[in-house]
């Protein structure tokens, strides 16, 4: 399973600079097409930057559905983590437990060390009158020792391999934290690039925006911006002032036709 993991992160980390690279590819091509716009007749030039934005908004939906489908499975590859964790963490609970309980046989089987002694084991009724000798029961009672020995020796041997097992489990434990936190710290870095992508977009619908991109490259090459076109008065305007206009002109007229008339009247 952690090789799996790891090659799906490896193959995470080559389509994120894959997109790295086709992002800077889109610069280049943007910074291309600015040139070209700039070098164009006004008409052309606004419709090609019309153009280039209405692609770029389309790549950066695009890229932005593509990050958040990585989102989701780094996601689901971190509840994957939490369980393996959870799941390591309940075994090395289960092998303390065992441990506690085989360090209580062994402390019980040090505080009765005549136990094998008091109680031997029934002998068969055919064995031979020598068993049954003083000599027998010494013999008896060095087998039951050998054997409390044997089993003490098989506990401690149990119990060292018991506590690798922990120290085993605890090492994966602390590894599986570790690839847990970098994989969350790297979802956190791609959300922070979701939300720049999601500012970049709105930047664009919102009237008057311009792709960050752009403005860097015309801040790069020196060129100062050219002023924003006055816009044109609507129609309704343009005839009142016309009308404005007549009124005056007639009154103009109206008084040199009195002037006429009163130098007529003189004479």
């Amino acid at each position: 399973d952690g090789a799996g993991y790891e090659e799906l992160l490896s193959i995470q980390q080559h389509q994120h600079s894959l997109a790295l690279q086709h992002k800077d590819a889109e610069a280049a091509h943007l910074r291309r097409l600015l040139a070209e716009a700039e070098e164009r007749p006004g008409g052309e030039r606004l419709a090609g930057l019309a153009e280039a934005l209405r692609t770029k908004d389309e790549e950066a939906a695009l890229m932005m559905a593509a990050k958040h489908k990585e989102l989701e499975l780094m996601a689901s590859l971190l509840q994957l983590r939490e369980q393996q964790i959870e799941d390591l963490r309940q075994l090395c609970e289960a092998q303390q437990s065992e441990i506690q309980q085989l360090r209580r046989r062994r402390a019980l089987h040090e505080a009765s060390p005549g136990l094998h002694e008091r109680r031997p084991p029934p002998l068969p009724e055919a064995e031979s009158p020598a068993v049954r000798s003083p000599e027998g029961s010494v013999v008896v009672r060095r087998a039951a020792l050998a054997a409390g020995d044997d089993h003490a020796v098989q506990l401690e041997r149990e119990v060292r391999r018991l506590r690798l097992k922990m120290e085993e489990m605890e090492s994966a434990i602390a590894e599986q934290h570790q690839r847990s936190a970098g994989l969350a710290q790297a979802l956190e870095r791609k959300s922070e690039r979701v939300k720049a992508l999601e500012e970049q977009v709105k930047s664009l619908h919102s009237p008057g925006g311009t792709w960050p991109d752009s403005e860097q490259d015309s801040g790069l090459d020196g060129r100062a911006a050219e002023p924003p076109l006055r816009p044109s008065p609507p129609p309704n305007h343009r005839r009142a002032l016309a009308l404005r206009g007549a009124g005056v002109l007639g009154a103009v007229d109206d008084e040199e036709s009195e002037q006429r008339a009163a130098q007529w009247t003189t004479r």
